[in-house]
């Protein structure tokens, strides 16, 4: 849109002018007590928002798009818009700056809000990182940045080809991805709305580097990791492009190394239920079942160590130590009531560092640490008492630190109850601060002199009704009601500003200096407080290390209390990694989701996998337990690696580096892939991928085709397994696959059974050796009322196949009877 000045006011014209500058995202532009959307963006507002579409003078002749939002609601129509995905520029009113061109109001744009660099507690899902990416491709290497702007986490990883760029797209689920724009992807695993493009130059080694180096104050960078320099750069600029320029919570760069995690992709998450359930939505899965954390810090960090199991076998053993003790010292309940009393410190500590808290961010800090004492002192407890024995609650400890310093500055200067914004005033308590005192004293006597004014004039009139008012438009102004006009002699030295439909508005020179003298005091007083208060925050930011470092302490405090919690209360055992020995033992394994949903008493089972004996066959009916049971081993074996205790009996579990899953039937009709590619593609993933420590879970292979080609596929399969040697549980309908445990001793055949008594199906959901050839299909079939003459025509043509008795001849091509 070119600017047309000749042809449009001023503010228009200023308009223009700054929305050159942010073409591709939303301009909200002040103007008075509303934001205002125009051109395009009013459209593009009006649809998104549900906001009514109206239009103000014109341009090039056409009237303009105009939609607005009140400034006091504007929070609520932000969240709106970054969970869309969608970038926002807000353009402020620079007070008491005016342009000489009819004394236009100066304004900028303040801050770009999108959806990687938002931290406003009300515009962040507080039970999920906040993570945004960059990736930049050079050299046959893949570098990926990773920022939580909202914890300081900053990380850095190189990957060599696209199967580990979208394992990690997967696993970290950003809000907003940033690329260079000479890299197009046809397709990422993430959604198209949360990739942004950006200029090439952005991602330049050098400029990286030393942004890094010196923007962020970290002094340890690794040379070495070219690629992820140039990305990490990427993100810092990228955020300062957005007006957030304070990052001194940001002071280290982490590099990852993925050979350390045990690999879940998204797929096996979905058939696991760790975040989602088969319908789509956030209940009755591993993270709701295990999420009893007393913090939203602590929320956050339960699901990221869910997400991301690791193969550091001491940490792990840190972890159950740590959960062994608070038990053994029953010092769950009180754990649980001081953290609950800390809140979310962590995105405080964050908003404080940025220079953007709220007062409410203060006091909830002081109330947090009011705490810590309490919760040093019951730590002592153990660790006095147990000094062998080490545990993270060794290390939770060391960056548990008291603040009495500035516990003591909180708790003396501000208010108990203090307003939304330190621009309201009266955040900082009286007696604080003498100066503070004296100026707030002038303001309330200068409103008074505003009383005393009014009573005068009511006097001086006779007009009992007059009225001193104010509004941020007018400032103050005398108010009469229109029918003592004609009544009363109005003095000479009242000037009409505005008559009302009831009422003529006026002002005289005696209040507008009473109005000038009292708006300075409000200002003196607004802006000595903000001095305050800044000092205040600055003292804070002295200790901005410390005190993230004691947030996160404190965030995997809450997240071992909560593991700890949930072995008891769902009688849960310690397990054993054996890192020397290939297999999985298991005994009395349960179901952690259906077991604490299902009405019915959970009916555990055994797992035995060995080196030697690697495949389990599993034979059943339908609805017989054995997508439960090899859901159920899974879990086990993911909880283990991520140090939490298991829903067993006894667990021993070995080496696993990968969990791979082949679970369940769907289309994804959108992108071309019918029920059995999909199959066939998950397929494909294990048996190109696994290695003879991956754990595999394989649910009716080759279903999805005709009997035969998918009995075929599913032998192959499985002797393709045995090549690979990993550990698997394969559960089937094509019973003749069971043979193939004559040849080959690596594989064993199990069962579930059932029982038909009375028309009824009796499932016993408990582990047998051998294998089953009834699926009772036929049972089933008829509780779910299907015709009784389907029932009777399926048993005789299952008679003709048990006993190979079928016609087929050109004649009799119909050959059952």
């Amino acid at each position: 849109m070119k600017n047309n000045s000749k042809n449009t006011t001023p503010i228009i014209t200023q308009y223009l002018k700054i929305k050159n500058k942010y073409k591709d995202i939303l301009l909200l532009y002040r103007l008075g007590d509303f934001y205002e959307f125009l051109f395009d963006d009013a459209k593009k507002a009006s649809s998104l928002l549900k906001i009514q579409l109206t239009s103000r003078g014109k341009y090039n002749n056409k009237p303009i798009p105009m939609a607005g939002i009140p400034y006091h609601s504007i929070e609520s129509y932000l969240k709106r818009l970054i969970d869309s995905g969608i970038s926002v520029a807000i353009c402020e009113q620079i007070k008491n700056k005016k342009k000489n061109n009819n004394n236009l109001i100066e304004r900028k744009v303040i801050r770009v809000i999108t959806p990687g660099t938002i931290y406003e507690e009300n515009l962040l899902d507080e039970n999920k990182d906040n993570l945004i990416l960059s990736i930049i491709y050079q050299n046959k290497i893949w570098g990926i940045a990773s920022l939580e702007l909202t914890t300081g986490y900053f990380g850095v990883l190189e990957v060599n080809n696209k199967k580990d760029l979208f394992l990690e797209l997967e696993r970290s689920d950003p809000v907003e991805v940033l690329i260079p724009y000479s890299m197009k992807f046809k397709k990422l695993p993430i959604k198209k709305s949360i990739i942004k493009y950006i200029k090439n130059k952005n991602f330049n080694y050098e400029n990286s580097y030393n942004l890094i180096l010196n923007k962020l104050n970290i002094k340890n960078i690794n040379k070495k990791l070219y690629n992820g320099i140039c990305a990490a750069g990427a993100i810092i600029k990228y955020i300062n492009y957005n007006k957030i320029y304070n990052l001194s919570h940001i002071n280290n760069l982490f590099i990852e190394n993925k050979k350390y995690n045990l690999n879940i992709d998204n797929t096996t998450k979905k058939h696991l239920e760790i975040n989602i359930n088969v319908n789509g939505k956030k209940d009755n899965t591993l993270f709701s079942i295990l999420n009893t954390t007393n913090t939203n810090m602590g929320s956050r960090l339960l699901k990221k160590w869910i997400n991301n199991p690791f193969l550091n076998y001491q940490l792990i053993e840190l972890r159950q130590n740590a959960i062994s003790k608070i038990i053994n010292y029953d010092l769950i309940y009180f754990l649980k009531k001081n953290i609950k009393k800390i809140g979310d410190i962590e995105r405080i500590i964050t908003r404080i560092a940025l220079k953007k808290a709220k007062p409410i961010d203060l006091i909830k800090l002081r109330n947090a640490l009011k705490v810590f004492p309490n919760i040093k002192s019951l730590l002592n407890i153990i660790l006095n008492k147990e000094k062998k024995i080490k545990s993270i609650l060794n290390n939770i400890n060391i960056y548990l630190i008291n603040y009495p310093n500035i516990e003591l500055i909180l708790i003396n200067s501000i208010n108990d109850n203090p307003p939304n914004n330190i621009k309201d005033g009266y955040v900082i308590k009286s007696n604080f601060n003498n100066k503070l005192d004296n100026l707030r004293e002038n303001y309330n006597n200068s409103e008074n002199y505003i009383r005393t004014f009014e009573k005068k004039e009511k006097i001086r009139t006779k007009i009992n009704q007059l009225k001193i008012n104010y509004n941020n438009i007018n400032g103050y102004f005398i108010e009469i009601p229109k029918k003592k006009i004609k009544k009363y002699k109005i003095p000479k030295e009242y000037i009409k500003s505005k008559s009302l439909k009831n009422s003529e508005r006026f002002y005289s020179k005696e209040l507008k200096l009473l109005e000038k003298k009292l708006l300075e005091y409000k200002e003196n007083l607004i802006l000595y407080e903000r001095k305050i208060y800044k000092k205040i925050i600055n003292i804070i930011i002295n200790n901005i290390k410390k005190l993230l470092k004691t947030s996160k302490a404190l965030a995997a405090l809450d997240v071992i209390t909560t593991l700890s919690e949930r072995a008891v209360s769902l009688n849960f055992c310690r397990p054993i990694i054996n890192k020397n020995k290939i297999g999985i033992k298991i005994i009395e394994g349960r179901h952690p989701i259906i077991e604490l949903v299902t009405n019915n008493q959970f009916i555990p089972n055994n797992l035995s996998l060995t080196n030697n004996n690697n495949i389990k066959i599993i034979t059943g009916p339908n609805m017989g337990g054995k997508s439960t049971y090899i859901r159920q081993n899974a879990i086990i074996v993911l909880l283990t690696y991520i140090g939490s205790y298991v829903p067993a009996k006894y667990a021993e579990i070995g080496p696993i580096d990968k969990i791979f899953t082949r679970i369940g039937s769907y289309d994804d009709l959108s992108s071309g892939n019918s029920t059995f590619m999909i199959e066939m593609k998950e397929t494909a993933n294990i048996l190109n991928n696994a290695t003879f420590k991956s754990l595999i879970l394989m649910d009716e292979i080759g279903r999805g085709t005709n009997p035969n080609e998918g009995l075929a596929i599913a032998w192959a399969c499985l002797e393709q397994i045995i090549k690979i040697k990993a550990l698997t549980l394969f559960s089937t309908h094509f019973f003749t696959l069971t043979k193939i445990e004559k040849k080959f001793k690596q594989i064993k055949n199990i069962h579930f059974n059932a029982i038909e008594n009375n028309n009824q199906l009796i499932y016993m959901y408990n582990i047998n050796k051998g294998a089953i050839n009834n699926s009772y299909s036929l049972t089933v079939a008829k509780l779910a009322k299907v015709p009784k003459t389907v029932i009777e025509k399926s048993k005789k043509i299952i008679y003709i196949l048990n006993n190979n008795k079928i016609k087929n001849n050109k004649k009799n091509y119909i050959f059952f009877p």
